[in-house]
């Protein structure tokens, strides 16, 4: 609760709403968990950074104590091997979690003037920048510009 809290205070990083989206279109094959994913007006201790990250938690909440399993094809009570949504929901889960602790991580450094050392190219030369813009593009896989220091 926390680190929803934490997140108030951060600006949306690139990719995040995408993966809410996913998310939400996902859940309408899973009605009992379509109602976990806050929608706006957010409760005072959450805004929009923070929402994914409820999600999951009030997720992970229901199956670790009991309340909840993911279900089964229809009209089978048991695993007949037709491909699922399931693995794209995890994943898809785990992404928002990865992005929302890169929002941490940025709220946390925010005015910090700290340079890093990021690899820039397959040769191993290495360039220096500034540790805001490395948390922005962590995960968007796109290099770094050259930043002159």
């Amino acid at each position: 609760m926390r680190s929803i809290y934490y997140l108030r205070g951060v600006n949306v990083i690139e990719g995040y709403a995408d993966q809410i989206d996913v998310l939400r279109a996902l859940l309408g094959r899973y009605p009992e968990f379509a109602d976990k994913l806050p929608n706006a007006p957010f409760p005072r201790h959450m805004t929009f950074t923070g929402s994914g990250l409820d999600f999951v938690r009030s997720v992970r909440n229901s199956f670790a104590h009991g309340s909840a399993s993911f279900p089964y094809p229809e009209d089978v009570g048991h695993w007949c091997g037709n491909a699922s949504e399931e693995p794209h929901v995890i994943g898809t889960s785990t992404t928002i979690v990865l992005l929302s602790m890169q929002m941490m991580m940025l709220r946390h450094y925010s005015g910090a003037d700290l340079d890093v050392c990021v690899l820039c190219d397959e040769d191993g030369i290495r360039e220096d920048a500034k540790l805001d813009l490395v948390l922005n593009k962590l995960h968007t896989g796109f290099q770094l510009p050259m930043v002159e220091l």
